[in-house]
Order: structure tokens, then sequence, then C-alpha cells
């Protein structure tokens, strides 16, 4: 083979390995920028059924600080870090699989393994105890994540003047949601996006909460 034919050759071969090096890259950023869109689509999901609950409480007579608890704990899915209790979430099941297993019964094992965290439990047995909690202290050192000081829970009512009618309640729920998928600078200008959901529902806890007359004393 000659010289030159042996040039042409590894030019192409170069060419097309920096071709496919861009296909690759874009295929990656297509699917990432589609992976972002999809956590994005699931947290605004997670932040409506959130002014659900928000308007659920409202409904039944809850105040400002209930209602904002209700939110909270909706929103879980994303709420980001668990700050506090601290936790150390490890799978002693998978440890010690990984120690004593080939790599093909470990993958084996992995596809067939149903998932467990205990960190899940341990969140779900604080639940009721953060949502009896009788003030922002003690509930905030029940149960408390990253993401809960980007949300913002408002609840209102809708006054009709017919006294036939009836009453409305409102609830949004809003976040200043982090994007923390690598290259997502490619579709959006900014780490943060804000989303959030709303929810309405029929005002009823009037029904059977009465308002009582005030003491006047003697």
């Amino acid at each position: 083979m000659k010289a030159g034919s042996r040039g042409k050759d590894s030019t192409r071969r170069g060419q097309s390995l920096i071709e496919s090096c861009l296909a690759i890259f874009l295929i990656c950023l297509i699917f990432t920028g589609l992976y972002q869109v999809a956590r994005i689509y699931a947290a605004d999901e997670f932040l409506s059924h959130a002014a659900n609950r928000a308007t659920r409480a409202k409904s039944v007579g809850f105040n400002r600080f209930m209602v904002t608890k209700a939110a909270r704990v909706a929103s879980i899915p994303n709420s980001g870090t668990l700050l506090n209790p601290d936790f150390v979430n490890t799978d002693t099941t998978l440890r010690d699989a990984v120690q004593r297993m080939s790599p093909g019964d470990l993958w084996s094992f992995v596809v067939g393994h149903v998932p467990h965290s205990e960190q899940v439990d341990y969140e779900l047995a604080r639940i009721p105890y953060y949502l009896g909690a009788r003030d922002w202290w003690e509930a905030n050192n029940v149960l408390d994540y990253s993401g809960w000081d980007d949300l913002h829970v408002s609840a209102s009512t809708a006054l009709n003047p017919d006294p036939h009618a009836v009453n409305l309640l409102y609830a949004s729920v809003r976040q200043d949601f982090p994007l923390t998928v690598p290259l997502h600078r490619a579709f959006y200008a900014d780490d943060r996006i804000d989303i959030g959901g709303r929810s309405q529902i029929e005002n009823h806890y009037q029904l059977y909460l009465k308002e009582e007359p005030q003491y006047a004393g003697p």
C-alpha cells in the first residue's frame, strides 16, 4: 500500500471518529434535555397534589400553619435532601451481596431485587408527629428538608354575595425548582425554574364548624 493511501485512510478514520463523537454528544444532549423536562413535569404534578392537600386542609377549618404543613408533606418528593433528622441511608443487603456474589450473580440479584429504603420508613414514621407539631420550632426539629424553604403556600376564600351559592377555597403551591441535570444550561438560562400547582374546592367547613359567641363576662 502506498504511503498516500495510508494517509488518506487515517484521515477518513479521524474524520469518522470526530463525526461519531459529535453525534453521540448531540444524542446525549437531547436525552438529558428530555430527562430534565420529565423531571420538571413530575415536579409540577407533585405541586398540584400539594395544592390539593392544602385546599382539603383548609376546607375542614385548619389554620395557615396546618395548611402549610399539609402542603409540605405532600411535596416531599420535590423537597431535596433530608436535613432533620440526620440519617445515613445504607443498604446492608446490597453491601453484603457485593462482597459475596460474582458480577453475573450480582447483576441478576439487583435486577430481580425489589428496592427498599430504610429512610422511607423513617420519614413515614415521623410525618404524623410533624403534622401534630404545635409550632415551627417543634415541626422543623421533627422533619425538615432542604427544599422546603423554596416552597410558597397560599390559600384564600372567594366569598359569593349570594347566600345560596357555594363559596370556594383556592390554594396555590409554588417552588423555585432546582435544575440539577447536567447540561441544562443548553436549554435554559438559569439553574432554577418557577413551577407551581393550583387547586380549588368547596368551602364546606362552615357546615359543621360553628362560631360560638364570645363570652362577655359578668
